[in-house]
């Protein structure tokens, strides 16, 4: 049986998201002398609940008045590959201590909200591919750690390629992806796990609880590197593309940088169901990153 993590937006379409619940008294038994009713308790302030789901649910309202429940998936709306560092645990993204390069646990699919993880499913499969330039220096597939070590001291360039598929009933979004990461590294502190400057994509654009955006909507990229990266610079370029048609055919959009990136705009036929997205960016060292998502997100 598949064991989902981290769980996409479409599981959260069986949880209501408004629901309303009222009491009504019982009618008495006998004719009786009712007092009136007393006042109806002021509503509370908001109280957030936290399912076992992962759902938060903000409960609103008093005693005697409706009690309403609104659940809010807190799950990005565009899975991809998700670097996460929290210095040297479960969560180690890639990096590099002195002539040593690991890949650390890298999954084709995470979110914009700090969550990766993995389907443990036949039809759910990745590879990694680490080159120092033309030459392949080590590969596995699913989620399996690559490290090589004996490189040289001297700066270098690398290649590192994520490929994900998978064919699940249940998750219809991020069926390919594809994350090519291009960096320069050199030797660094053999005592530290010091994190190799990989860009960094993230995503957002409004999305409703199924994971389906409107056809015309912005969606905004942010570009950032692992804290500590040894090698990363600012990032200054972006471009973004996107297909409706699972990428036979790219259309390149134009981009306003904002604050928090860079904002595309979503212009899908009628006919559309699915919008896939291939995003490049490139950081003042030379180090970028290219990444192709097929049906990043549904449309509706």
């Amino acid at each position: 049986m598949p064991i989902p993590w981290p769980r996409g937006r479409g599981l959260t379409v069986g949880i209501a998201a408004l629901l309303v619940l009222t009491a009504t008294p019982a009618a008495p038994a006998v004719p009786v002398t009712v007092p009136p009713a007393p006042p109806t308790a002021p509503a509370g302030p908001a109280r957030v609940l936290t399912l076992i789901t992962g759902d938060r649910v903000t409960v609103t309202g008093g005693v005697g008045a409706e009690t309403v429940l609104s659940v809010t998936d807190p799950h990005g709306p565009v899975q991809h590959p998700r670097l996460l560092s929290d210095n040297g645990t479960s969560g180690q993204g890639p990096f590099r201590a002195g002539d040593n390069i690991s890949t650390s646990v890298m999954t084709a699919w995470g979110d914009s909200c700090g969550h990766a993880g993995v389907v443990w499913a036949d039809s759910d499969t990745s590879r990694i591919s680490l080159y120092q330039g033309g030459e392949l220096l080590g590969e596995d597939v699913n989620e399996r750690i690559v490290t090589v070590g004996g490189l040289s001291p001297d700066p270098k360039p690398y290649r590192l390629v994520l490929e994900g598929s998978r064919n699940l009933p249940d998750r219809p979004y991020s069926t390919r992806t594809r994350t090519v990461w291009d960096f320069t590294s050199a030797t660094t502190d053999p005592t530290r796990l010091t994190p190799l400057p990989l860009v960094q994509l993230d995503y957002a654009v409004d999305a409703d609880l199924s994971g389906r955006a409107h056809r015309r909507t912005e969606l905004t990229v942010t570009a950032s590197h692992l804290k500590g990266a040894a090698g990363a610079g600012p990032i200054r370029t972006a471009t973004v593309e996107v297909s409706y048609d699972d990428g036979a055919t790219w259309h390149r959009t134009a981009l306003r940088k904002s604050a928090d990136g860079w904002t595309a705009r979503l212009d899908a036929p009628g006919k559309a169901r699915y919008a896939s997205l291939r995003t490049t960016t490139k950081d003042t060292e030379g180090n970028g990153v290219g990444q192709t998502l097929i049906r990043a997100c549904g449309l509706r």
